[in-house]
């Protein structure tokens, strides 16, 4: 009976020894390329890193990371994720090309840098106009969407298509809406807007024709 005590105690501390050695380093994330690239944002994904708890990111407009949009930003993994992760960078500026890499870490244990990727964002898109509305003979509204990206429009309005003769000239506003006041009645005008951003402008909409009552 003393015998057979003696070797339980002995797996006892041979598994408790394996459960304690430290961790010494982790593998370096492989980042994919980006995908979901707007004009504002992209998506960056890449594999689950055994033993990683978490995740730094770094994301820059400068290839030498001498600046930064994200700084060792911690990214955590869902709850129960084995297999792949990503994350959603936002509120970039349009036509930028960014660069970004990764670091796996478990309490003081950090990974190498993965290899570096990069993606240019896209161009801001041109804003759509919705149909004119609550015409009058002496006034109408008009919509377009939100262009992401965007935080400014300049609007032209003309009485003539190819645009010489302006009634409006680059009104800028910061909605997507605008009603039109004291017109002249039965008189067709013709509409363009472009959306704007960090010194950056989209090309110009498909020109919207209204006529007042």
């Amino acid at each position: 009976m003393k015998q057979i005590f003696f070797y339980i105690i002995i797996v006892v501390l041979s598994s408790c020894q394996e459960e304690d050695i430290p961790l010494k380093s982790i593998p370096d994330p492989k980042l994919k390329e980006a995908s979901d690239v707007g004009s504002a944002g992209f998506k960056i994904e890449w594999d689950q890193v055994a033993n990683a708890k978490s995740y730094l990111l770094d994301v820059s407009d400068d290839e030498d990371f001498d600046s930064y949009v994200l700084k060792e930003k911690s990214v955590l993994p869902p709850d129960g994720s084995t297999s792949a992760m990503s994350y959603k960078i936002k509120n970039l500026t349009p036509n930028t090309t960014y660069y970004f890499r990764l670091k796996a870490v478990n309490g003081e244990v950090k990974s190498g840098y993965s290899a570096v990727k990069s993606v240019r964002t896209l161009k801001l898109q041109a804003p759509v106009f919705e149909k004119p509305f609550n015409i009058t003979s002496t006034s109408f509204e008009v919509r377009w969407n939100g262009v992401s990206g965007a935080d400014k429009y300049f609007l032209d309005m003309c009485y003539d298509k190819d645009f010489t003769q302006f009634h409006v000239r680059r009104s800028l506003t910061r909605n997507n809406y605008i009603k039109f006041k004291e017109l002249e009645a039965n008189t067709i005008y013709f509409l363009r807007i472009k959306a704007a951003a960090d010194h950056q402008e989209s090309d110009y909409s498909d020109t919207l024709e209204v006529r007042t009552n």
